[in-house]
């Protein structure tokens, strides 16, 4: 059974240092996750002595009609030498020449199976603990939807 949550990420500030890079994305400080104040990536990778992170996928779009592309970087974050912990959707902006991370929000989603991206909503397919099911045992497929707006 597949269920669709829609989650709207309001961009209230304007971005004025330009249009995001995949590069900007890559190396940007993520806020947001809850006991990292602060997540520095390099070349697209977090690491600390105790987690480790990755951007899975990363979408360059005008969210919020400025005229510049901002970014939704959606982040893989597990302990080291575990299993997943969770997945975040970050937005992220350029303001005067510097990468602001302005949202960041968990996703509900245990096993990522696809990420697309079409008419400013982001979908995120997987699978989700159900009611019954233990963490590490997954069962009950979803969707996501997220509206960037």
């Amino acid at each position: 059974m597949k269920k669709v949550l829609v989650i709207l990420i309001s961009l209230v500030s304007l971005a004025l240092g330009g249009s995001m890079t995949g590069e900007m994305v890559g190396n940007a400080a993520i806020t947001g996750i809850p006991d990292r104040p602060v997540c520095q990536f390099k070349g697209g990778s977090y690491e600390d002595v105790i987690v480790g992170a990755f951007i899975l996928k990363s979408v360059l779009a005008d969210f919020n009609g400025d005229g510049f592309d901002e970014a939704a970087a959606l982040i893989c974050l597990g302990f080291k030498g575990g299993m997943v912990n969770a997945f975040f959707l970050a937005i992220l902006e350029n303001q005067d020449g510097k990468v602001v991370c302005t949202r960041c929000t968990e996703v509900d989603i245990k096993i990522v199976q696809s990420v697309d991206y079409k008419d400013g909503s982001i979908e995120i397919s997987g699978i989700k603990c159900g009611i019954d099911d233990p963490e590490c045992c997954p069962r009950e497929n979803t969707v996501m939807e997220i509206a960037i707006k």
